[in-house]
């Protein structure tokens, strides 16, 4: 049977021919494509097309660490402007600040958790509410990193210690992929 590609075209093949193409190009993706209608060939390419792209999220996160070898941050709105500022300029980490995106600005928490594991970025954040494991389970997070400091120069400072001790290999891996870290002023000082 012969996987349909860009050079085979649908155009004026048999409902026979249309539906091996289908039960190949789905048997060598493992999908489940069924088709009904009369219009074979129209039904194929739109399903076709929507079972095979996914969101830019999906197609891009298993190539996002070879990407940038830096830690990849996702800010939820809690974190100050100025501290992000301060992860991408000092930090040279690369951050993804949802007060800069106008669909993300009052996003739910669980959606910046879902989407935050999606784009396999650590969450940063001052908000507590994201150490409930029952609202945000630790085996669907690329990390949870909750930071709390009286003022930003405390949270700076904070910062470095974190960059220093979880971030220092510059390998792009998560190193708190499944798991939540709360931090404070005190974490990281010997």
């Amino acid at each position: 049977m012969r996987e349909l590609d860009s050079s085979f075209s649908l155009e004026n093949r048999s409902a026979t021919t249309v539906r091996r193409a289908a039960s190949a190009w789905t048997a060598a993706r493992g999908r489940n494509l069924e088709l009904r209608s009369e219009n074979l060939t129209s039904e194929f390419l739109i399903l076709s097309s929507k079972l095979y792209m996914g969101t830019l999220a999906t197609e891009l996160a298993p190539h996002a660490e070879q990407l940038s070898p830096r830690p990849r941050i996702y800010a939820d709105a809690n974190v100050p402007a100025g501290l992000v500022g301060y992860m991408r300029r000092h930090l040279q980490w690369d951050v993804l600040f949802v007060l800069e995106e106008d669909e993300l600005r009052r996003a739910p928490d669980t959606k910046h958790y879902r989407l935050a594991w999606q784009l396999r970025r650590t969450l940063v954040t001052m908000d507590r509410d994201y150490l409930d494991d029952r609202r945000f389970p630790p085996a669907e997070t690329s990390g949870v990193l909750v930071i709390q400091a009286p003022d930003e120069r405390q949270l700076s400072a904070l910062l470095d210690r974190v960059d220093r001790l979880l971030f220092c290999d510059d390998s792009g891996v998560l190193p708190l992929e499944g798991r939540k870290l709360h931090v404070n002023t005190d974490w990281g000082r010997s």
